[in-house]
């Protein structure tokens, strides 16, 4: 699932299975990844200690890069259609854990010939140099969404933004 380093950033809920996202890194063998369990062994397990559920539909994601840095999953969201969305982030480290400079992050969607994504920009069109980690859709439809963001500064605080998605993203990837 991890190819190594695991580093569960994302979580998606949908019915009675829980989608898991890992962020791969700039390590050798590192993959970004999901995978499903099922919601009610897997809370069996933390409540009950019962046996850790298996991973099931594991599969691996290129996501590309931004400049020259890989993008990595930093959280998922379903929204209206099924789509599956998600945030990721270019952090240039070598540690799936580990913190790095990020010069910037991108929200993209899941389908099943492949990724997609377009880069964050700020309300004066520049790219935004920071990372999201979170990501949560505003109200009914997918094209506004919550985002909050993680500077990895504990004197930084994270900050909610609103995203709101142009273009056509209504069209399921290819």
């Amino acid at each position: 699932f991890s190819g190594g380093e695991l580093n569960v950033e994302g979580a998606a809920a949908r019915g009675r299975g829980l989608l898991l996202a890992n962020r791969a890194s700039r390590r050798r063998g590192s993959v970004n990844a999901l995978a499903e369990v099922p919601v009610g062994e897997l809370l069996a397990c933390l409540e009950h200690g019962a046996a850790p559920p298996e991973l099931r539909n594991v599969r691996s994601w290129a996501l590309g890069t931004l400049g020259r840095v890989p993008i990595g999953f930093t959280d998922l969201a379903w929204v209206a259609g099924g789509r599956l969305l998600y945030a990721g982030a270019a952090e240039d480290t070598r540690s799936a854990v580990g913190d790095g400079p990020v010069p910037g992050s991108v929200i993209g969607i899941l389908g099943t010939r492949g990724a997609r994504w377009a880069p964050v920009t700020g309300p004066d069109g520049r790219p935004f140099a920071g990372k999201i980690e979170g990501l949560c859709p505003r109200g009914r439809g997918f094209r506004e969404l919550w985002a909050v963001t993680d500077a990895d500064d504990a004197r930084e605080p994270a900050r909610l933004c609103a995203i709101r998605l142009v273009g056509p993203w209504q069209d399921r990837p290819k």
